[in-house]
């Protein structure tokens, strides 16, 4: 295989360390095709649901009855009881304009942990590095999967990006290391291409 320098390219410099979607869209070419962006939607809630072995509840994990309309800041609040160690007595830090006024945090609190209630034990107990630890496994996984293949992939974030013509194998690779790994079915989301 040629160096890696050779197969990714990117016909732009950037001074901040980071890329915008747009320009990884549409400036980042890997073995000179477009990329293609693929990740993992409600990935520590899955991996959450996984290590307790209970069944996932259908549909969007973030979208808890009452609260359909606010799954910005009901994911919010969530990851915030999974990595804090106490219970909140608030709304954490950016959640608040989600949500009307007159909607209180207990009240929100109280419907995501009925709608979890296998994995709601886990919320304000600091399990959230462990679950971003098996996160990095999962992905550590998947490129090594995808190395083996053949495939060039870079890592970003809890997903990767792939040239276009290999995101329908990478895809099933991040399907297939997620449920062993994690006991669960994963949502893979593709973006680009």
């Amino acid at each position: 295989d040629p160096p890696l320098q050779n197969r990714i390219k990117c016909p732009i410099y950037f001074d901040d360390g980071h890329l915008s979607k747009t320009t990884r869209r549409e400036d980042l070419f890997i073995e000179e095709e477009p990329v293609t962006e693929l990740d993992y939607g409600q990935m520590a809630l899955r991996m959450l649901y996984g290590k307790v072995g209970a069944p996932l509840p259908e549909g969007d994990l973030y979208d808890i009855p009452g609260y359909r309309w606010s799954r910005d800041g009901v994911k919010k609040i969530i990851n915030a009881a999974l990595y804090a160690d106490k219970e909140q007595s608030r709304m954490p830090q950016g959640s608040r304009r989600h949500f009307a006024n007159e909607i209180k945090y207990r009240h929100v609190l109280t419907s995501i942990a009925r709608h979890h209630a296998p994995i709601s034990e886990y919320f304000f107990k600091g399990v959230g590095m462990e679950l971003m630890f098996m996160e990095s496994e999962v992905l550590v996984d998947v490129l090594l999967k995808v190395q083996d293949q053949g495939l060039m992939a870079l890592p970003l974030h809890d997903g990767l990006m792939t040239a276009q013509s290999s995101t329908p194998m990478v895809k099933e690779i991040m399907e297939q290391v997620f449920r062993d790994k994690c006991g669960v079915d994963p949502v893979v989301r593709i973006e680009g291409g």
